[in-house]
């Protein structure tokens, strides 16, 4: 209590990518729900496409997550469980580095503001309204 943590890639990356292996959300759920949940995630929309170029472009040997299909397919997971999760902020990943910046900055200053006016340790658990920080519309 009353730590800041910040980590890539954590549960939300853990159902949207093994979804498309496992095909049963309810059980990778339930596989994942023994981890500490996170007060804020934040959901990058990147075109699929885009991604499959960036990491052909990075040589990395991620078979699955190069076919674009396959990233579609994990986007929409992504974008169905930032629909059912309210502390998810869905930032456009296509803008400059400075617009991003900008955006995670007001996602992380609600949240401690949040905190702050209600008290650090009593928001374990709560569910914020949901948010997207962009005025951008999501892509496929």
């Amino acid at each position: 209590a009353g730590r800041i943590v910040i980590c890539a890639r954590y549960i939300l990356s853990a159902l949207a990518y093994n979804v498309v292996l496992v095909n049963d959300s309810a059980w990778l759920a339930a596989l994942n729900s023994r981890f500490v949940a996170p007060d804020l995630t934040f959901l990058f929309s990147v075109n699929p496409t885009i991604c499959a170029r960036r990491i052909k472009q990075s040589k990395l040997e991620l078979e699955l997550y190069k076919e674009e299909q396959k990233l579609r397919q994990v986007w929409e997971v992504y974008q169905q469980l930032a629909k059912e999760q309210a502390t998810i902020v869905t930032i456009d990943g296509e803008r400059d580095d400075v617009a991003i910046i900008d955006d995670l900055l007001i996602g992380i200053k609600t949240l401690l503001n949040a905190r702050s006016r209600k008290g650090l340790d009593s928001l374990p658990g709560t569910k914020y309204s949901p948010v997207t920080v962009s005025s951008s519309t999501q892509r496929p």
